[in-house]
């Protein structure tokens, strides 16, 4: 499976990122996967869904009137605190330690 990978130290808020269209564009067009990490995990997403269901924004930043096209959107991994992953067998110690007390 083909993926183009992305490594984002700081999210904007949560677990929301933009991504540089161009990019996006080449996986939809290569069917490639994106493959997003973030500080809190890592997560493959389709570039159809991740267009589809996100936010386009034009920002100029190095060259005036050219602006780039990006797509931003939430990745999908469950956030506990500070980054920490919420994985199945955590959820269950934790439900679990809430009925014994």
């Amino acid at each position: 499976m083909k993926t183009i990978t992305f490594n984002i130290r700081k999210p904007l808020y949560g677990s929301y990122v933009y991504l540089r269209g161009s990019l996006v564009e080449k996986a939809i067009r290569t069917k490639a996967m994106l493959d997003i990490t973030i500080p809190a995990g890592r997560v493959l997403v389709d570039p159809n869904d991740w267009k589809a269901t996100g936010k386009m924004m034009k920002k100029e930043f190095k060259f005036k009137n050219n602006p780039m096209i990006l797509y931003g959107n939430f990745v999908n991994v469950e956030l506990k605190s500070k980054g920490e992953i919420i994985t199945p067998e955590k959820k269950k110690k934790s439900e679990l330690q809430l009925t014994l007390f």
